[in-house]
C-alpha cells in the first residue's frame, strides 16, 4: 500500500500488510475513520476467511508495525465497501456476497 501520511511528504510512504507467519496478506485494502477520531486508517479485508482487520494507527516509517482488531464477518469470498458514519459517526466496512 501507498500513501502520503503527511502533505510534506516528498513520496509516498509503502507499506506491507503481512501475515503473523510473514506472508503477504491477501485481500481488499480500505481507508476509513474506524474509531471516530477524525483521521483515515487502513482496514483489510480477507475474502479467504470473512474477517476484516483494522487498524488504529498507520506506522510512521516502513518497518514499523500496527496491530490490528479483527472482526469476522462471516461472509467468505465477498466484497467489502466502506460505509460512512456521517453525523460524527464511525465508518464501517460492510462485505457482501461475490454476485
Amino acid at each position: 500500500m501507498r500513501f502520503w501520511l503527511d502533505p510534506t511528504d516528498p513520496a509516498a510512504r509503502r507499506y506491507d500488510f503481512s501475515e503473523a507467519d510473514g506472508s503477504p496478506a491477501a485481500g481488499q485494502m480500505l481507508l476509513g475513520d474506524w474509531n471516530c477520531d477524525g483521521v483515515d486508517t487502513p482496514a483489510l479485508y480477507r475474502p479467504s476467511n470473512g474477517v476484516v482487520a483494522y487498524f488504529s494507527e498507520v506506522p510512521g516509517r516502513v518497518s514499523g508495525t500496527a496491530t490490528a482488531t479483527d472482526d469476522p464477518t462471516g461472509v467468505v469470498d465477498g466484497r467489502a465497501s466502506v460505509v460512512r458514519g456521517g453525523d460524527g459517526g464511525c465508518d464501517t466496512v460492510e462485505v457482501e456476497p461475490e454476485a
